[in-house]
């Protein structure tokens, strides 16, 4: 019979990330991993939360441009983002 690996998690967004290296830590400390392992892990997990965090500034970047864009199209000269 096959034994079954650790459960992967689904990393959705930096707080899947985040608890995922709240879990990696423990297991570390706890010596379960290999400190080698262990970096290795943490550094694919931080590059995860640096993908995460430039979609999301991409993304509200993206809905700024487009309030601006709208504004200048409605001919609003004092656009404001708080007025959005």
């Amino acid at each position: 019979m096959r034994q079954r690996g650790p459960k992967i998690t689904r990393l959705a967004d930096i707080e899947d990330v985040q608890v995922e290296l709240r879990k990696l830590y423990r297991t570390g400390r706890r010596g379960e991993i290999q400190t080698q392992d262990m970096t290795r892990l943490s550094s694919v997990l931080m590059q995860l939360t640096t993908t995460f965090r430039d979609s999301d500034l991409e993304r509200r970047t993206q809905v700024l441009e487009d309030k601006m864009q709208q504004a200048i199209e409605a001919g609003s000269a004092r656009w404001h983002p708080k007025a959005a």
